[in-house]
């Protein structure tokens, strides 16, 4: 009798390998939502970004929902400022994520209709070597 082996199947990738790591993520909460947040279910928070001089944004952050919103990290435009119009804050948390994140990239082309997010997910190697060469450190709490 020959022996027959079970033809090799591959096994599922751990999830938990695509997620954001938790200080990670309070990196990027304590710079985009440098006053404070409230903490929903399911890994959203809400709270006041800073934005072009001294206006804000009202914005949620959703993380680590990969089962559910399909990318590892989404900012939700809550409120636009009165004063700025949708193409500009995509334009802007692109650029800060940029500079705060390059790890993350977002291919949202622009906020269309009543969509109101931006879906960023794991950069491509050519993506992160295209980055600013500088480091961002969320400063401490007063």
């Amino acid at each position: 009798m020959t022996e027959e082996k079970a033809p090799e199947v591959e096994q599922p990738k751990d999830e938990t390998d695509e997620l954001i790591p938790e200080e990670r993520l309070k990196e990027l909460l304590s710079i985009l939502l440098p006053w404070g947040y409230s903490h929903h279910h399911a890994n959203r928070y809400t709270g006041v970004s800073p934005y072009i001089g001294s206006t804000k944004n009202i914005i949620t952050i959703v993380a680590n929902d990969l089962k559910d919103w399909g990318s590892v990290f989404a900012i939700v435009m809550e409120r636009f400022t009165e004063d700025e119009d949708e193409a500009g804050s995509i334009g802007y948390y692109k650029g800060i994520m940029k500079l705060i994140a390059p790890e993350l990239v977002s291919i949202t082309p622009e906020f269309a209709g009543a969509a109101n997010v931006l879906d960023f997910g794991w950069s491509a190697d050519c993506v992160m070597d295209n980055r600013f060469p500088v480091e961002v450190n969320p400063r401490p709490k007063i």
